[in-house]
């Protein structure tokens, strides 16, 4: 990863190189995306916002060359460069100079978050209805698979299975976007760290706590999304969708504190991410919960203080 990390930072076009050859990549395996998102951090990290936003649009040049080069059908290389650019570049690129002025993961993931709801209450205003906009899509898509006879789900619940989606659909991608955000960030942070500040990462994951100001916007939505009706509820739910996930990151940097702070085997932890792969909404309500909790407690800093006693 060291020779990774200086290979990325040796001239603009290697970084370029980086980039464009990870986001071809991860449309065969997705968590390589990681990888060029993680490398266009380390550049606004370690050279500013300006450096990151010019080798952006040269790794968009790129790929639409190579796209252009390819039997490709020129509508899905325009919405691979729209999915890269908006929401996989853009939104590290804010958050990464974020974490390079505060050196706080916490504000960098605050920022990503109220960018988030920004855009959710926008796509509200414009479209209103998000779920019947999202309805005929989701159908499209994915009732003749569900229909199948080989389907887990009974075919008298399919319509309400793809409703529900359409009510949550935003809300989850939003989530998706602040999570993915945060995993490119922490990636290309752990990059910097590997060449310049051995550690430095450890030190700023364990200490990502989100401010108790967030706590009450959580529970306010929390309060509001349950007798809300129509688009307006429709909106709160699904900013509550995205705060949960905001929150899961901030339970998750509590367990790894925890853990280091007790001395506790790393076995807890392994255990922790089995049960995320496996039952990944209930760990992530279970790890938001205690995110909120923590915001208001601070556990770690009263488990700091009785174990220093």
């Amino acid at each position: 990863m060291r020779a990774l990390a200086e290979f990325i930072l040796r001239s603009r076009m290697t970084a370029v190189l980086v980039i464009s050859a990870f986001a071809v990549l991860s449309l065969v395996f997705p968590p390589l995306g990681h990888v060029s998102g993680g490398a266009l951090a380390l550049i606004v990290l370690r050279r500013g916002v300006q450096d990151g936003f010019l080798i952006l649009v040269l790794s968009v040049l790129v790929l639409a060359v190579l796209g252009a080069l390819s039997q490709l059908d020129l509508q899905l290389i325009l919405v691979f460069l729209l999915v890269m650019t908006v929401m996989l570049w853009l939104p590290v690129i804010v958050a990464a100079q974020a974490l390079r002025r505060t050196r706080s993961l916490a504000v960098a993931l605050t920022l990503i978050g109220t960018l988030g709801a920004c855009a959710l209450t926008l796509e509200y205003l414009i479209v209103g209805d998000m779920a019947a906009f999202w309805r005929p899509i989701l159908k499209s898509l994915f009732e003749a698979a569900l229909l199948q006879p080989e389907s887990p789900v009974p075919a008298d619940e399919v319509e309400m299975l793809i409703a529900s989606l359409a009510l949550a659909i935003n809300g989850l991608l939003a989530a998706a976007l602040v999570v993915t955000t945060m995993i490119n960030v922490i990636v290309g942070r752990g990059l910097q760290a590997l060449l310049y500040n051995p550690g430095g990462l450890r030190a700023e994951f364990l200490a990502l706590r989100l401010s108790r100001k967030m706590a009450i916007i959580a529970l306010v939505l929390l309060l509001i999304s349950s007798f809300a009706t129509g688009s307006f509820g429709q909106l709160v739910f699904n900013m509550l969708l995205m705060v949960v996930a905001m929150y899961a990151l901030h339970g998750l940097a509590l367990m790894h504190a925890t853990v280091d702070l007790m001395g506790a085997a790393k076995g807890w932890l392994v255990g922790l991410y089995l049960l995320l792969v496996f039952l990944l909404p209930q760990v992530m309500i279970v790890l938001s919960a205690a995110g909120v909790a923590d915001s208001w407690i601070d556990f770690r800093g009263r488990l700091a203080a009785s174990r220093n006693q």
